[in-house]
């Protein structure tokens, strides 16, 4: 009975070492393969998934950069999120001091860099003043044109050069900007006149000017001589009469010819060419047409 029994004890111790020796050996070789594992090269998470690509810096970022305490899961994916003056996650957030703005970060910053921002005007909410105060950007110089300050009257926001001047809040007369230093002024070859610019020029448009010659006090010659200001056309009626003694500065035409130098000739103008000629029905006659008619009047005849 005892041998049969240490036979049996001896086979349970058997089996038991056998058993643990298996074990050993079982989790030897699943260490074998985790160590395996470890040292193989690790599977490469495609983050482009997540719908969020890593471009420029953030290509650079360190993961826990974003995701903290190892929290994936809700990480906000707009630039607000993350650099919004709300976000929590972000190293570099929209300060106190930033300019009014929408909060579409990337409409003026990228990825490459946060500094060096492109100033895109389209999300902008508050007035040009704002930021074009010569503190946070260049503002109205010392030189500017007298005017108010509403810098959206005149420039545009994709280019502050050049400015269609709105005349609208002018306070000054033209001559405080139009002086040939702040603005366009009269050009050298500019008509003789004592005029305010105003009384000729308009504001919505420098030409056409609307000339007004009240005080206008040389001879029409002085203008219009074909240089300064339109003269006698090619086919003008031929007389030595000086502008004024036909035309009148309200009106160039119609003309008020003044026959007083003519004696004879008429026929040299009124041939039907030049002046008015013998109508249709004017009666048969071989007389010229001052044995008849009065240099004063066409009517009544003599």
């Amino acid at each position: 009975m005892r041998q049969n029994y240490k036979v049996k004890a001896n086979i349970k111790v058997k089996t038991l070492c056998l058993r643990t020796a298996f074990s050993i050996v079982t989790l030897l070789s699943l260490l074998l393969i985790a160590a395996q594992t470890s040292l193989a090269a690790p599977t490469e998470f495609d983050h482009d998934l997540t719908g969020f690509l890593l471009n420029g810096a953030h290509s650079r970022m360190a993961c826990d950069n974003c995701h903290k305490h190892g929290i994936f899961k809700g990480t906000p994916k707009t630039c607000q999120g993350c650099h919004g003056q709300a976000g929590f996650i972000a190293t570099t957030k929209k300060t106190p001091e930033h300019i009014q703005s929408g909060e579409h970060c990337d409409d003026c910053h990228t990825e490459v860099s946060w500094s060096g921002a492109r100033m895109d005007h389209i999300s902008i909410t508050s007035s040009c003043l704002t930021c074009h105060n010569n503190v946070k950007a260049v503002g109205k110089p010392i030189t500017h044109i007298q005017s108010s300050d509403r810098c959206d009257e005149c420039h545009r926001t994709f280019a502050w050069i050049p400015a269609r001047f709105d005349h609208s809040d002018v306070t000054g007369s033209c001559f405080t900007c139009h002086n040939g230093t702040t603005a366009t002024g009269k050009p050298a070859n500019h008509l003789p006149t004592s005029n305010l610019c105003e009384d000729c020029h308009r504001t919505f448009a420098w030409i056409p000017a609307g000339f007004d010659h009240t005080n206008v006090v040389d001879a029409c010659f002085t203008c219009h001589n074909g240089t300064r200001a339109v003269y006698k056309p090619g086919d003008h009626l031929p007389a030595n009469d000086t502008c004024e003694n036909c035309h009148r500065t309200s009106g160039w035409i119609p003309a008020n010819y003044d026959h007083t130098g003519i004696v004879s000739g008429c026929f040299s103008c009124h041939n039907g060419t030049i002046a008015v000629y013998k109508p249709g029905g004017h009666i048969v006659s071989n007389n010229l047409c001052e044995d008849c008619h009065y240099t004063t009047t066409w009517k009544p005849t003599k």
